[in-house]
This record gives C-alpha cells, structure tokens and sequence, in this order.
C-alpha cells in the first residue's frame, strides 16, 4: 500500500513539473516579449536604396520555447511512473526525468540563453523558475533512483 502511495504521488509530482515546464514559459512566467531589430547592415538590394529591417524574438523567447519538449516528455514520464509498477522500469523512467531535469537548466543557461539586461523579465521571473523547476525535478529523480535501487535489492 505504502509503495502504491509514493508511486502515486512521484508521478503526480513530475505531472504537475512537466506541466510547469511546458506551460508556465508561455503563460505564468513568460520570457520577454520584445523583438530585436535585424538591420541589413548596409546592404542594398537590386533597385533599393535600402531594405526595411526585420524583427525577430529575442533569445529569451526561444529559451522558453525549447523548454515545451523537456517538460512535455517530465509530464509524459510521470504519467508513465503513475501506470508502471516494475522498478527496472521505473528505475529507467526515472534516469530519463533526471537528464531531462538538466535539460531544462541548461536551455536558459547555457544552450539557448536569455538576454543581456538584467532587469528584463526573463532574468527576474523564467531564469529562477526553470533554474527551481530544473532542480526539483533532478532532486525528485535522484530521491526517486534511490529508492527504487534500495528496493530493488530487497526484491531480488
């Protein structure tokens, strides 16, 4: 019953993880939402004296775009601890989540990044929550790991 318990409450706790991940980038703790100026650096095309110049996101943004697929696949993963009952299964589940965890902190650090000025809203409010978010979930697997390889042992 006890093994039942915790199995349903790590699984729910990578669920609501992922979600965040996934979700909250684009809704609760959102990067920012200025555009960069992309000049043609002098450029003059055929019969132009001068292009217009174009607007892209910032890199930040993107930061939080990338972090969809690892907390997507932490959501999914939880979902599969929540069905599975075998612990080299899980055990499995549970190695994926935690290289997923440093996926998620190294998408705005080092991977992708987020932009310079350190009072932007990346650098105030999505920085720290994936930094968090990221951690929770290599805690959580570790946590998880460990027991999974201590019971383990007691069911061989």
């Amino acid at each position: 019953m006890k093994n039942t318990f915790t199995h349903f409450i790590l699984g729910s706790l990578f669920v609501v993880f992922g979600l965040l991940i996934a979700i909250g980038p684009q809704t609760i703790f959102e990067p920012c939402k200025e555009l960069l100026e992309i000049s043609t650096g002098g450029m003059e095309m055929r019969g132009m004296a001068s292009a217009a110049p174009t607007y892209t996101p910032m890199k930040c943004h993107w930061s939080g775009v990338a972090e969809i697929g690892p907390g997507g696949a932490i959501a999914l993963l939880g979902l599969l601890l929540l069905c599975f009952h075998k612990s080299q299964l899980r055990l499995g589940i549970t190695f994926a989540q935690t290289l997923l965890g440093i996926m998620v902190i190294l998408f705005p650090t080092k991977l992708i990044g987020v932009c310079m000025a350190k009072t932007m809203n990346c650098h105030l409010l999505f920085y720290p929550m994936m930094l968090v978010l990221g951690s929770l979930v290599i805690a959580a697997s570790l946590v998880n790991g460990f027991f999974l390889i201590k019971g383990g042992h007691s069911e061989a």
